[in-house]
């Protein structure tokens, strides 16, 4: 289906141009795109932050010249996009290089989309947010890794990709500084009036310092619109000229040679425009030191069709001879003050005579020059060598390691290629960088038996800073999240959107009925069938039960006691057909509520042969078998028996390990486990989180066999994870690093 495009700036300012919208620019294929670029629309929207060291129109003509330079990139269309937010950032780095002056530099923020058909492709580098908008759902595409980082700051290319359909009568909201009022919620019901009265809102609930641009889609025949400005009128038609296989340029702006642009051109002359696409470079143009704030001109080096250029180290040299001209000037004045004192005085006087601050000022002013002048070498020079050789370094490990015939030398020059990469990408993050550490991670996944789970956040707006998630139940549709922090359950309902909370549910510490709830420690479903009525039973320390239900008031009891004991410090509980288990350290037992009856005195769980209770962080319970999980990540199982004449028995397992190359040896994680839950029939088994590297190991029952384990695909929160659980039924992981929370389907 073809649709037309347009794009309605949305901002509350006076003018053609908002504050900070600095570029905006459309572009459609010219005769001369390669071929899989004819039939790519390209929007890109740039606002600069910091000490802005390009003018608008000078913005206008980096965009115009990278719209060629995407239109003449064959491969996919991430590639290409990706090659252009490259040479963007190379060219700001340059520029804040050369001629940003001392606390001042210039950052890009950029949105690219291409549209191609009804799907479209789109990258952000910076702090940018888009919604994408459509009837009755609305997805916030926001990387939050992105906050502090923007183009121009070093050499490595901050990034992120974004894939999703786009169809008539629905619409892209791309923001740099989004209107407080806009959020999932307050989208959807703007959307509810339709295209017109989803602008209108726009306009009226932005803030003073909104910038944004919303691109909206409907039936046509591919052409390309762009409003006008201004704000007062969002009904307005568009303003913009009609394109059709024609670039747009929404500012001023000169098209610019494909081997070179202008970023800075004189205030008091035009530009030159290209000459052809043979390469003449456009007409240079001198600009004196004391021009304007935005920097001398500026000429790009690299050629459209990507080969690669020399290092320019001229801007070491530079900065070398401005030191050494400006130390050379201060001796000049120092002599020419002296110069009466030197011819009146003999030379054994000299030293004699110099003020002891100024040889003071001397003895100071030397070092810190030359110190000054080897940092700006060794960051220029230095640190390129040193990405050289580490990364030469690591490409010869990998080359190394394919050729090993021994599986756990194999692994172990993988992992050492790794560990070099980390070294390498603290220096600068490359295409070849990442490349080789897809390889090392692709082959060590293989050798580990490592699925790759596509985590996406979970909740609908995220959950406070405060909250601290240590442990999770799903139930149906709802997911129960517990907060240490606050020791509250929180309920968050699925919905097309996502999990939303449930502001309205209660379930937390607290008076309830004669009992005194303490904070919370474990949580678990309630089975049906068994009263009272309730979704979720939760515990705290002190042996009180509080049953919790949506739209009702928690009700609590309180667990009634073994003779001589009292219930002081539990530390963990479990359901298993009915029968709750808990474990209390103190008296160094595991108590069962027989069918969940907690007004019944409880049994113990062992006999003649009680395994070390005291560091125990969680348990499960499959019929028969209890699963006791120390804190240094042992694991104790024990078989219940009712009879006199067999005792319980308890054995501490050993994790067996099936890796190619480890095969049926004893397995030692990382790090201790700090969860364990038990996925039922048909595939009855035992999960367990390991926190450091965010995984999800998963044992056989019994023998404990190593079957595999879980890892995300993409990048998540900082932190170690705090809690984990499944949905069978869905075949969901949810995932929980603070007050993060992340679910993926189970591949």
């Amino acid at each position: 289906m073809t649709m037309d495009l347009t794009l309605y700036p949305i901002s509350k300012s006076e003018g053609s141009r908002p504050p900070g919208l600095y570029s905006l620019h459309v572009a459609e294929a010219a005769g001369r795109a390669t071929r899989s670029r004819k039939v790519d629309r390209l929007i890109l929207y740039l606002v600069m932050t910091g000490d802005e060291l390009l003018r608008p129109d000078q913005q206008d003509q980096l965009l115009v010249y990278l719209a060629e330079i995407y239109y003449k990139t064959s491969g996919s269309s991430t590639a290409a996009i990706r090659k252009i937010t490259e040479e963007l950032n190379r060219i700001l780095l340059e520029i804040n290089l050369r001629y940003a002056r001392k606390g001042q530099q210039g950052i890009g923020w950029l949105s690219a989309a291409v549209l191609r058909a009804e799907q479209f492709y789109l990258t952000q580098s910076g702090p940018m947010s888009a919604f994408l908008i459509k009837t009755g759902l609305v997805q916030h595409l926001y990387d939050p890794s992105m906050i502090g980082r923007g183009l121009g700051q070093g050499r490595s290319t901050p990034i992120s990709y974004y894939q999703a359909d786009l169809h008539p009568d629905e619409a892209l909201l791309l923001a740099a500084q989004p209107s407080s009022s806009w959020n999932i919620e307050t989208l959807d019901e703007m959307n509810e009036g339709g295209p017109v009265g989803l602008r209108r809102r726009l306009f009226d609930q932005s803030d003073p310092d909104t910038n944004a641009v919303l691109i909206q889609a409907k039936e046509g025949d591919g052409n390309i619109f762009v409003s006008g400005t201004k704000a007062a009128s969002p009904e307005t038609p568009p303003e913009s000229p009609q394109v059709s296989k024609q670039q747009v340029e929404v500012a001023a702006g000169t098209i610019v040679g494909l081997r070179g642009v202008q970023v800075a051109p004189p205030v008091s002359q035009d530009y030159a425009p290209a000459q052809d696409e043979g390469g003449t470079a456009a007409q240079e143009q001198k600009v004196s030191e004391d021009d304007t704030a935005y920097g001398p001109t500026v000429e790009t080096q690299q050629e459209v069709s990507g080969k690669s250029t020399k290092v320019d180290l001229s801007p070491v040299w530079k900065a070398v001879g401005t030191f050494i001209a400006m130390f050379a000037g201060f001796l000049r004045r120092v002599g020419r003050s002296f110069q009466p004192l030197f011819l009146r005085i003999s030379p054994a006087e000299d030293f004699l005579k110099i003020p002891s601050s100024t040889m003071a000022l001397i003895a100071l002013t030397v070092p810190v020059l030359i110190v000054i002048v080897a940092s700006v070498a060794y960051f220029k020079l230095g640190r390129a060598a040193q990405y050289d050789v580490l990364y030469t370094q690591a490409q010869e490990l990998a080359l190394e390691s394919q050729s090993q015939t021994d599986l756990s030398a194999q692994r172990a020059n993988w992992e050492v290629v790794l560990k070099t990469l980390d070294q390498v990408e603290a220096i600068d993050i490359t295409p070849e960088t990442l490349a080789l550490r897809a390889k090392a991670t692709s082959i060590l996944d293989e050798m580990d038996i490592v699925k790759r789970v596509n985590f996406q956040p979970a909740i609908v707006g995220g959950l406070p800073d405060s909250a601290q998630i240590n442990r999770m139940v799903v139930i149906d549709n709802d997911l129960y999240m517990l907060d240490e922090t606050s020791g509250n359950v929180m309920r968050a309902q699925l919905t097309s959107q996502g999990y939303k909370l449930d502001p309205s549910f209660q379930c937390g510490p607290g008076v309830e009925g004669d009992n005194l709830v303490g904070p919370l420690i474990d949580i678990t479903r309630w089975p049906e069938g068994y009263q009272p009525n309730a979704e979720l039973v939760v515990f705290d320390s002190s042996g009180n039960a509080l049953f919790c239900n949506p739209g009702e008031v928690p009700k609590a009891v309180t667990l009634s006691t073994p003779p001589s004991t009292s219930f002081d410090d539990l530390a963990a509980m479990t359901i298993s057909l009915g029968d709750v288990y808990v474990v209390d350290p103190q008296s160094n037992a595991v108590w069962i509520y027989w069918n969940g009856e907690f007004g019944n005195e409880p049994q113990l769980f062992f006999n003649a042969e009680i395994p070390r209770l005291e560091d125990v962080v969680e348990l499960t319970v499959n019929y028969d078998e209890l699963y006791l999980l120390h804190n240094d990540g042992s694991l104790t199982l024990c078989v219940f028996s009712g009879l006199g004449v067999a005792p319980t028995r308890c054995t501490e397992l050993e994790y067996e390990d099936l890796r190619p190359g480890h095969e049926n040896t004893p397995m030692t994680p990382t790090d201790p486990f700090t969860q364990i839950l038990l996925n039922p029939p048909p595939d009855p088994s035992l999960y367990f989180l390991e926190p450091q590297s965010r995984a999800i190991y998963h044992f056989s029952l019994r023998n404990l066999a190593y079957q595999k384990q879980y890892k995300s695909h993409q990048s998540l929160a900082d932190g170690d994870a705090t809690a984990f659980a499944v949905d069978p039924v869905k075949r969901n992981f949810f995932l929980a690093i603070g007050n993060n929370v992340y679910y993926g389907i189970i591949p």
